[in-house]
């Protein structure tokens, strides 16, 4: 009976002991390397080489924050106090984030994929409206892609909205989805 006392205190224990610092540590595995053109999927090959951009602050001021597509970006945000958005975000953030807006030009109708490096908010609005995104996912481990999120859009200009990011600086890059 002694036995099965020990036994019993010792699972007992097990059970309520703090967990180990590996099982209780969130931080993802750290990346051997970054990302190259060559470990991220063809249609996302852009991502390691991306050029500073500087997001409008307002609508009217787009005409100098084109993205083109398929050419990543460094999209330099501006403080979300500073910024007037086309339409109101869907998820604002708090008010000391950052935000900006910029420009697309689409030829071909389409799924799109807008590919986005930090915790933001991406709206994209046409005529507007938002557009409803279609899809999202996660990006590829250890590529310093933070999320992806797909929109069905037709040929015309879009207001690409980014909103409630932590960071000063986002990258992004738009493809086409065949």
């Amino acid at each position: 009976m002694s036995m099965l006392i020990a036994r019993s205190l010792l699972a007992l224990a097990t059970a309520l002991a703090p967990p180990t610092a590996a099982a209780a540590d969130p931080t993802p595995p750290k990346c051997a390397e970054a990302a190259s053109a060559a470990t991220l999927p063809a249609n996302l090959a852009a991502w390691p080489r991306r050029a500073p951009v500087a997001t409008a602050a307002a609508p009217g001021g787009i005409d100098t924050a084109d993205i083109a597509l398929g050419a990543a970006v460094d999209a330099e945000l501006l403080p979300a106090g500073s910024v007037t958005y086309a339409i109101h975000p869907e998820k604002p953030g708090v008010p000391t984030g950052s935000g900006g807006l910029l420009r697309l030009n689409l030829a071909e109708a389409g799924t799109y994929r807008v590919v986005l490096g930090a915790r933001a908010w991406i709206d994209i609005v046409s005529a507007g409206q938002l557009v409803p995104s279609v899809g999202h996912a996660e990006g590829p481990a250890c590529s310093g892609i933070r999320k992806l999120v797909d929109f069905t859009l037709v040929p015309g200009i879009y207001v690409l909205q980014l909103s409630g990011s932590d960071a000063a600086v986002a990258g992004l890059l738009v493809v086409k989805l065949p």
